[in-house]
């Protein structure tokens, strides 16, 4: 966050590269002449005196490892410290352009995310009602009123700061992209609020889009995805590499383009079960419906997994993974 656009500053930040090489040098290049420790590992030349500043638990047994040399063991376990501390710092965040904000930048990412997963919920537990409702089953539409619609319209609007609060102040530079994604974010919100108010306004007022206010609330939901998860894409790829739990991920990482291909599945099925309402092709009607909310679920489950990653981001943004500098400090070096 920037100190007067409240957002992303893209200036480059030292420690990271230079701490990857540092740990290179302390795990690999060791002497062939250099005598076994207890772990079986030869010590690093040049680095026996130095030592850990602050708490650092041991990957292993998280035993703390604070003020036992890098080049050391564990007292527990046997394991190199350099294996600790390699484990505890992200040299990748570290060449990324750093946020003079990030707390800001992680709770509007988690209040974005958050505000989407309510328009969800609130759009689909209302269509799902009027499904079951078709079916001989009211107890749920019972609990979801037409008014609910107007929730989703709420907390679409409420998202709207969260996107003030992750623009990048104007003065920095190369963030262009950024910008851009963010308007686009901001507009797909507001076109995901207008869609839900007017389903909720075709079906209380005209009893013919009453019939179909299943479809037009599916369909606004898809609509309201593909408007935000196109430029959250960028976003979250931005903010998202200073989390090494989100980068590394593979299976608990949300793809945004998933989410657009679900919300066109949700657009293709209610196109289908539309079309042919009413006639004499009610199997193809029950595929499309099927296909709809199928992809509706996946798309909720979708929505779960990005609220995760938000977290994720978020945890990272608060608590950055220290550097090699201040987790090393040489026993020769004035503290003072």
């Amino acid at each position: 966050m920037g100190p007067e656009g409240g957002g992303p500053e893209y200036s480059r930040g030292p420690g990271g590269f230079v701490d990857f090489v540092r740990l290179a040098g302390l795990a690999g290049c060791r002497p062939r002449g250099a005598a076994m420790n207890d772990a079986g590992k030869r010590p690093v030349e040049g680095v026996e005196a130095a030592e850990l500043r602050r708490s650092l638990p041991c990957r292993k047994c998280r035993y703390d490892l604070r003020g036992l040399a890098i080049g050391g063991v564990c007292p527990e376990c046997g394991l190199a410290v350099v294996d600790s501390v390699r484990a505890a710092i992200d040299p990748m965040a570290g060449r990324l352009p750093r946020l003079t904000n990030p707390r800001s930048v992680g709770n509007a990412l988690l209040w974005l995310i958050m505000c989407l997963d309510a328009a969800a919920i609130v759009l689909t537990g209302r269509a799902l009602g009027l499904r079951l409702d078709a079916l001989g089953r009211p107890h749920l539409v019972d609990m979801m009123p037409r008014g609910v619609v107007l929730g989703a319209v709420l907390v679409a609007v409420a998202a709207l700061p969260a996107v003030v609060l992750l623009a990048p102040p104007r003065e920095a530079e190369g963030i262009g992209v950024v910008r851009r994604n963010l308007w686009r974010l901001g507009g797909g919100l507001l076109a995901l609020a207008a869609g839900a108010a007017t389903a909720w306004a075709l079906a209380s007022e005209l009893a013919a889009f009453a019939e179909i206010e299943e479809s037009l609330l599916l369909i606004t939901l898809a609509l309201g995805i593909a408007a935000t998860m196109l430029p959250l894409r960028g976003i979250l790829q931005t903010i998202g590499e200073r989390s090494r739990q989100y980068r590394t991920a593979r299976s608990e990482r949300q793809r945004a383009i998933d989410m657009v291909a679900a919300a066109v599945g949700m657009i293709a099925g209610e196109t289908v079960r539309l079309a042919v309402r009413g006639g004499d092709l009610g199997i193809l009607a029950t595929l499309g419906g099927t296909i709809a909310w199928i992809s509706a679920l996946m798309a909720l489950i979708g929505f779960g997994y990005l609220t995760v990653n938000a977290v994720w981001i978020r945890r990272a943004l608060r608590r950055p993974p220290p550097t090699l500098h201040e987790l090393v400090t040489r026993a020769n070096t004035d503290e003072g």
